[in-house]
Order: structure tokens, then C-alpha cells, then sequence
């Protein structure tokens, strides 16, 4: 079970910047280890990001709202 869900806003701990979820681990993996991930992005989509899921998962991040 993912802690984080679609859609979902989520802010980085350290930046202070704040990322939408577009995809969570049960559909998004990287592909060397087929590492469960999430995929998001910043407010103006320019990038999607990918993150591991543990590292999403460890307090690095927190919800909006």
C-alpha cells in the first residue's frame, strides 16, 4: 500500500517545494530493478520527477493540506 495516492499534493521537507502525485508505486517503476517509484511534478510540469518509493516514503516528504 502506497502512502501517498494520485493527484495528491505533497511537499518536499528541505525545499519547501510542493509536487502533485502522478503516479504511485503500484504503476510507476524504475526500470534497472524494477524498483517500485512515484512519479510527480512541480506546478508548472516542465519535469516529471521519479523517486523510489522508499526515499518518498522516509519523511522526505509530507501532504498538503
Amino acid at each position: 500500500m502506497s502512502m501517498f495516492r494520485m493527484n495528491q499534493k505533497v511537499r518536499h521537507t528541505k525545499t519547501g517545494n510542493v509536487y502533485k502525485i502522478v503516479g504511485t508505486p503500484e504503476t510507476v517503476r524504475i526500470e534497472h530493478l524494477a524498483t517500485p517509484a512515484y512519479a510527480y511534478v512541480p506546478e508548472d510540469w516542465k519535469l516529471i520527477w521519479i523517486r523510489p518509493q522508499t526515499e518518498m516514503e522516509d519523511g522526505r516528504f509530507e501532504v498538503v493540506g
